[in-house]
């Protein structure tokens, strides 16, 4: 019931003009399409996302939002090279829709998620990485895990990758148990692997855009651009966005620049 109302709100916040009635015109005919992916231990129905989807659809754009293995309704069922495959359907169904040009983003492990599509799959106009997170690569990141990942490559090397496994996983200085197999979780947390967003945004696909949000209170904030975002290949949409706040208000923060971005990507 909460969230019902919360949705209600958000499209009341919609209707009253929280987004521009121009901006909407303007991007209804445009044959737009958006993959938008929740954060780590999230769903798609959660209120942080609610305002930039209502918007969306406010606006014209084709949108879905699936749920995605890192959620907390499914905590690690699959692989990221499954989870990529989930992302080819979603945008399937874009296409079958009618829309004419691909848009994949998220929040927080959705955006990790959206550079790796981009570094392995060709035709994406535009990528929306909104506060990125997940990040096994930088540095305090990567000790926390050294521990997990030691063990995971040792299982699988062992030929017990397929086994279960446990760790302990971290979402914004939260940590919380969990259990996958070796080979899936060494999937998420190779260093060197597609959660390595210091490796995929060097690998993006050329005409490919980049729209990076980010809140200026985010741990991400201080070395995000120059370890991540300048990193990917040049690109005369690509944009770096800061906002106010933190890692949880920057896609409601950011909708106005997402849908002005949209815009500009299709002009």
């Amino acid at each position: 019931m909460r969230r019902r109302i919360i949705g209600l709100l958000a499209a009341l916040l919609f209707v009253a003009g929280a987004v521009p009635h121009a901006a909407a015109q303007d991007l209804k005919e445009r044959g737009i399409g958006v993959v938008l992916m929740h954060g780590k231990w999230s769903a798609p129905d959660d209120r942080g996302l609610y305002k930039l989807s209502h918007a969306l659809q406010g606006a014209g754009v084709l949108l879905e939002t699936p749920t995605m293995p890192w959620s907390r309704h499914r905590n690690y069922d699959a692989g990221y090279d499954d989870a990529l495959k989930e992302i080819d359907q979603a945008v399937a169904k874009l296409k079958a829709k009618g829309a004419q040009r691909i848009v994949v983003g998220g929040h927080s492990f959705g955006a990790n998620a959206a550079l790796a599509y981009g570094a392995t799959r060709e035709g994406v106009a535009g990528l929306l990485a909104l506060a990125p997170g997940h990040v096994p690569d930088l540095a305090r990141f990567r000790e926390l895990m050294s521990a997990d990942v030691t063990r995971a490559r040792e299982q699988a090397a062992a030929g017990k990758g397929a086994e279960a496994f446990e760790f302990t996983d971290l979402n914004q200085g939260r940590r919380e148990g969990k259990r996958a197999t070796a080979n899936i979780f060494l999937s998420y947390f190779d260093p060197e692997g597609l959660g390595a967003m210091t490796r995929t945004a060097a690998q993006l696909k050329s005409g490919t855009a980049l729209l990076w949000v980010i809140g200026e209170k985010d741990s991400l904030f201080q070395n995000g651009k120059g370890a991540i975002y300048d990193r990917a290949p040049a690109h005369p949409k690509n944009r770096y966005a800061p906002v106010p706040g933190g890692h949880a208000d920057t896609p409601s923060e950011g909708t106005a620049i997402v849908l002005e971005w949209l815009k500009a990507l299709t002009d």
